[in-house]
């Protein structure tokens, strides 16, 4: 049913920007250029908070380089959700602006960057970045400490981690209890890690409490990255299938999770309103196809919500047609 529905979704998407605009070329499609600098300093702002002006492959060359000068911090990911969380609470915005990096992951951040003029910024996913990370962790002597989920999906880590890449260094793979962040021996923890002393410390815990967790730890490292991946670890372990890379191109790897766990679209309504009024207020005046990519994404959260892909209703037809014709 599920694949029916995205193929389904599928043609009808691409039959919308082939008929309403045939010269489309939407910015969420472009590959992203990685020509930012190595300044880890470098944010743009949404609200309060501060996400990094950086793309996968710079992102990957910071932290190394980072590394190489025994630099160390947490590493946020941070998605339309947890960008949301962060602008309605003011503790949390702070451990976002307290990290290392704050990458975006996911791609209606990507649109508001390069809205206001950085074009080389791209979406940074946990699961990429670790991916990358795992590739050089043999040549270059990384090691690894995983924290969160379940026992099973901690076993299921370990056990395909060592089958996809050989060679790699796994420390320790812990499940802790699921409990308030408060109950976390946060003393303990870092004793452990400083011990076995991984270049990375991997946590699955989900947000907002990774991220939280994470900043307490961090200050109490002697050498190890710390990292909230949150759903990268069921990514790994097999137990949640990813969308297919047409649609995390597409800036729609949400609606394959929903179209999975459709009793998560309550946690979704809000930060999905909040981040297209963010989108069109940016996108106000500007000569952008980045409108194309708001009317884009209301379709379907539409097709989510009714189960079922189709013909566009009439409004958006209009609005598509309208902005094509006068940008």
């Amino acid at each position: 049913m599920v694949q029916d529905l995205l193929e389904s979704y599928r043609r009808s998407t691409v039959g919308i920007l082939k008929y309403c605009v045939p010269e489309f070329q939407c910015c969420r499609f472009a590959n992203s250029r990685q020509d930012l600098s190595m300044d880890t300093t470098g944010r743009f702002y949404v609200g309060s908070v501060g996400v990094s002006l950086t793309n996968p492959g710079h992102a990957l060359q910071t932290v190394e380089a980072a590394l190489k000068d025994g630099v160390f911090g947490y590493l946020c990911h941070m998605d339309t959700r947890t960008a949301y969380l962060a602008v309605h609470d003011r503790e949390y915005a702070d451990v976002q602006n307290g990290s290392f990096m704050t990458f975006p992951d996911g791609m209606p951040l990507v649109w508001l960057a390069r809205l206001r003029g950085h074009d080389g910024v791209g979406k940074v996913s946990g699961k990429d970045l670790m991916d990358a990370v795992f590739s050089v962790s043999v040549e270059k002597g990384y090691t690894h400490y995983f924290y969160g989920s379940t026992q099973e999906t901690i076993a299921n880590i370990r056990k395909n981690l060592v089958e996809t890449y050989p060679g790699l260094v796994i420390l320790d793979a812990v499940s802790p209890p699921f409990q308030p962040l408060e109950d976390f021996d946060i003393d303990a923890l870092a004793a452990e890690v400083n011990r076995l002393r991984p270049v990375f410390f991997w946590c699955g815990l989900g947000a907002p409490k990774q991220e939280k967790l994470m900043a307490l730890l961090q200050p109490k490292l002697d050498a190890t990255f710390c990292s909230g991946v949150g759903l990268a670890f069921e990514y790994f372990a097999g137990t949640v299938r990813r969308a297919p890379e047409w649609m995390q191109r597409s800036g729609l790897e949400w609606v394959y999770r929903l179209a999975q766990q459709p009793r998560n679209i309550g946690r979704v309504a809000r930060p999905f309103a909040w981040v297209m009024k963010e989108l069109v207020l940016a996108s106000m005046g500007k000569k952008s196809n980045c409108f194309n990519c708001i009317l884009f994404e209301l379709y379907s959260f539409m097709v989510v919500v009714r189960g079922k892909a189709g013909e566009p209703p009439p409004f958006l037809l209009l609005a598509f047609m309208f902005k094509s014709c006068y940008p």
